[in-house]
């Protein structure tokens, strides 16, 4: 069923709200944490989840073109233009803002709650190892997608 049919519904009273399954198959895709996720998740499934937040959100991101000028209020490391020595890090700047500006939204919020929860109950900085596989994940996609000239 199309979600704009099924608002239609909803507003109409005809639907009852059912989350379909494919929905929390979507969150694990984006890296996120649905409520009741367990706490004893192990370094690797953290890692795992941060690689794929980092992949998803690689993908949406386009390489910038030689010669584009980039905004001040994004380049925040001095680039300025973007030039055949920068542009893959540009890149890859402009992949962790989009990531870093996400995480101002509330389903984000889900998230990091469930990560401070398992943060207390392991010896490893949780946060470390799920913001390096984000940057991992652009990485990779950067690579697979994005091959070096």
């Amino acid at each position: 069923m199309r979600p704009t049919f099924l608002c239609g519904l909803l507003e109409k009273g005809v639907a009852r709200v059912v989350i379909p399954s494919y929905i929390s198959d979507i969150s694990k895709a984006m890296g996120l944490l649905v409520l009741g996720r367990r706490p004893d998740m192990n370094k690797r499934e953290i890692y795992n989840m941060g690689y794929r937040r980092g992949w998803n959100v690689a993908s949406w991101q386009d390489m910038p073109e030689i010669g584009d000028e980039l905004p001040r209020h994004l380049d925040w490391v001095g680039y300025g233009t973007v030039d055949h020595e920068n542009q893959i890090d540009v890149w890859e700047m402009i992949c962790g803002e989009a990531e870093s500006s996400d995480r101002s939204f509330s389903p984000w919020d889900h998230t990091a709650h469930a990560l401070n929860d398992i943060a207390d109950s392991k010896p490893y900085d949780v946060w470390q190892v799920y913001d390096d596989a984000i940057l991992a994940g652009i990485r990779a996609y950067r690579r697979k997608n994005y091959p070096k000239r």
